[in-house]
């Protein structure tokens, strides 16, 4: 009788440890996607973030670039502008390029 209360009782202990085992291993899988499920969703936020920040240095290059055209409209040469702004008459050259042109208007 013994063997069969011993085998019973490993029983017993062993169907306690895997659902022990179970237990752990769902709260892990469950604390994964939570933490899959963030991660995704931080990812979103920075590809959203990285693309409004492109988006205000653009708006903000065009603004020099017409604060540039404007210096160069009242005639002041490309390289003096560089030669003022540390820039070089290429790059100022460039952000004047990317800056509409301003609309003309006849007042007469």
């Amino acid at each position: 009788m013994t063997s069969k209360r011993a085998a019973s009782v490993a029983r017993q202990r062993a169907h306690e440890a895997l659902a022990i085992h179970r237990q752990q291993r769902l709260e892990r899988e469950k604390a994964n996607e939570t933490d899959l499920t963030t991660y995704l969703l931080l990812e979103q936020q920075i590809a959203d973030a990285e693309e409004h920040v492109h988006e205000v240095v653009a708006a903000l290059r065009r603004k020099q670039g017409e604060h540039l055209r404007h210096w160069h409209d009242r005639g002041e040469k490309l390289s003096e502008i560089a030669k003022l702004t540390g820039k070089p008459v290429a790059e100022v050259s460039r952000l004047m390029k990317a800056t509409p042109e301003p609309a003309h208007t006849d007042v007469g």
